[in-house]
C-alpha cells in the first residue's frame, strides 16, 4: 500500500513539473515581440499606411495600361477580327497629371506626414505592449517572492508553536496562547496556498500577453527584481519631450495644418492638366497576335480651366485653413507643456520610489533585530507574549513592504521608458 501511494505521488509530481517553466525577462520580451496579437495587428496597420503612401504619392504618376474588348464574337475566317472586320479588342497606355503645385504639394506632404505618424503610432503600440508584459513579469516575480516569504513565515510559525507548546507544558504559557499559535500556523498555510494560487493566475495573464496559448503552464522565475542602484540623472525636460512620440505626432499634425494654410491661396490659380498616351494598332494580319506596336497612334493634350465663381467656396476654405492652423498651434503648445509636466511628475515619482525603498530597507533591518531580540527576551522570561507576537508581525510586514517598494521602483523605471518609448531592457542593475 505504501509503495502504491509513493508511486501515485511520484506520478503527480512528475505531471506537475511538466507544466512548470522557468522564464526570464529577455524571453518574455522576445516572445511578446514575436507572438503578441496586438503587435502583429499594429504591424499590419503600419503596412497599410506604407501601401497608402505609395498609392497616394506614386500611383497617380505611373502610366495606365488598359485592355478593352469591343466584340466578344470571333470571325471564322480570321481569328483576329470580328464579323464586322474590326478588332475585337483594343490596347491603350495613358499617363496624365494635373499641374496644380499647391494641391500636389499638399497631397504628397500630407501623405509623408501620415506615414511618419503611423510609424510613431506603431512604436507607441509596441512600447505599450512591452510595458504591459513588463508589469506582469514584475507581478510574477512579486508572487514568487511572496511564496518564499509565506514558506518562511509558516516555518517560523511552526517553530513558535513548538516553543509555546513547551512553555505550556512547563506552565509558563496558557492554553489561549497555544491555540493562538496554532491558529497562526493555519493562517500561514492559507497564505502560502493563496500565494501559490496567485502565481498560477499571473502566469496565465503573462502567457496571454506573450501570445501563447499554453495557459496551463506555470511560470517560474529564479531572479529577484533588479534595477539601477542609483536613480537616473535628472533630464532636461525641454529637450526630453521633443523626442517622445506624443510630441512628434503633435508636431506633424501642426505641420499638416501649416501646409494647408500655405497652399490655400493656390486654389485661386487656374488648373492645368497634361494628358498623353499611345494606342497600338490591333487586328493587323501582318503582326503576331494581331498587335502592331510600330504603327500606333500617339496623342497628347494640355487642358486649361479656371473656375470663375465657386459659391465662395475658396474663401471659406481659406478661412477654415487659417482657423485650423491657429488651433493646431495652440494645441501643439498645450501638448508640449503637458508633456513637460508629465515628464516631471514621472521623474519625481521615480525619485520618491527610490527613497521609499531605502526607508523600507532600514525598517526591515530594524524589525529583524527587534524580532530576534524579542524572541530571546521572551525565552528568558523578560518579555511578554503579546510584545513578542507584535515584533514577529512587524518583521513579516517589513519583508512585504520592502518587496513592494522594489516592485514600485522597477515599475516606475518601466513607466519612464514607456513614456520616452525607450528600450525597456535598460532597467538592469548597474
Amino acid at each position: 500500500m505504501r509503495k502504491l501511494i509513493f508511486a501515485l505521488l511520484l506520478i503527480l509530481v512528475c505531471s506537475l513539473s511538466v507544466f512548470a517553466e522557468k522564464i526570464s525577462w529577455q524571453m518574455v520580451e522576445a516572445q511578446t515581440l514575436k507572438n503578441s496579437p496586438s503587435i502583429r495587428a499594429a504591424k499590419l496597420t503600419l503596412d497599410n499606411a506604407r501601401q497608402m503612401h505609395k498609392r497616394t504619392s506614386l500611383s497617380p504618376y505611373l502610366p495606365k495600361v488598359s485592355l478593352g474588348g469591343k466584340d466578344i464574337r470571333w470571325s471564322s475566317k480570321d481569328s483576329q477580327t470580328s464579323k464586322d472586320g474590326k478588332a475585337p479588342y483594343n490596347l491603350k497606355a495613358t499617363i496624365g497629371f494635373s499641374l496644380e503645385p499647391g494641391a500636389n504639394y499638399e497631397k504628397i506632404k500630407n501623405c509623408c506626414i501620415a506615414l511618419k505618424i503611423a510609424e510613431l503610432d506603431y512604436k507607441k503600440s509596441v512600447s505599450g505592449v512591452i510595458f504591459n508584459s513588463k508589469k506582469l513579469y514584475l507581478d510574477l516575480i512579486m508572487a514568487n517572492e511572496k511564496v518564499k516569504i509565506a514558506e518562511r513565515t509558516r516555518e517560523r510559525c511552526i517553530g513558535n508553536e513548538i516553543l509555546i507548546a513547551l512553555e505550556h507544558r512547563s506552565g509558563r504559557a496558557n492554553t489561549g496562547q497555544l491555540k493562538e499559535k496554532k491558529a497562526r500556523v493555519l493562517a500561514a498555510e492559507r497564505s502560502l496556498k493563496k500565494a501559490q494560487k496567485r502565481v498560477k493566475e499571473i502566469s496565465v495573464d503573462l502567457l496571454v500577453a506573450m501570445g501563447r496559448d499554453d495557459i496551463e503552464t506555470i511560470l517560474e522565475v529564479d531572479k529577484q527584481i533588479v534595477f539601477p542602484k542609483k536613480v537616473i540623472k535628472k533630464p532636461d525636460y525641454n529637450s526630453l519631450v521633443t523626442t517622445t512620440p506624443e510630441f512628434l505626432v503633435a508636431q506633424y499634425n501642426f505641420e499638416k495644418a501649416k501646409v494647408s494654410e500655405i497652399v490655400a491661396p493656390s486654389k485661386w490659380l487656374p488648373s492645368v492638366n497634361f494628358d498623353g498616351g499611345y494606342e497600338p494598332k490591333v487586328g493587323s494580319k501582318d503582326s503576331r497576335w494581331g498587335v502592331n506596336f510600330k504603327d500606333g497612334n500617339w496623342n497628347a493634350g494640355i487642358y486649361l480651366s479656371y473656375d470663375i465663381f465657386t459659391g465662395f467656396r475658396r474663401c471659406y476654405d481659406s478661412k477654415i485653413a487659417s482657423n485650423n492652423f491657429q488651433a493646431a498651434s495652440l494645441w501643439f503648445l498645450e501638448k508640449t507643456d503637458s508633456l513637460k509636466k508629465k515628464a516631471e511628475e514621472l521623474y519625481n515619482e521615480l525619485v520618491d520610489a527610490y527613497e521609499d525603498m531605502e526607508t523600507a530597507k532600514n525598517n526591515l533591518e530594524s524589525s529583524k533585530f527587534r524580532n530576534k531580540f524579542a524572541e530571546k527576551e521572551y525565552a528568558n522570561g523578560l518579555l511578554g507574549y503579546d510584545e513578542w507576537c507584535l515584533a514577529d508581525d512587524e518583521y513579516v510586514s517589513a519583508q512585504e513592504n520592502l518587496l513592494k517598494s522594489k516592485k514600485t521602483v522597477a515599475l516606475k523605471i518601466a513607466e519612464w521608458y514607456n513614456f520616452t518609448c525607450d528600450d525597456l531592457t535598460k532597467d538592469k542593475e548597474e
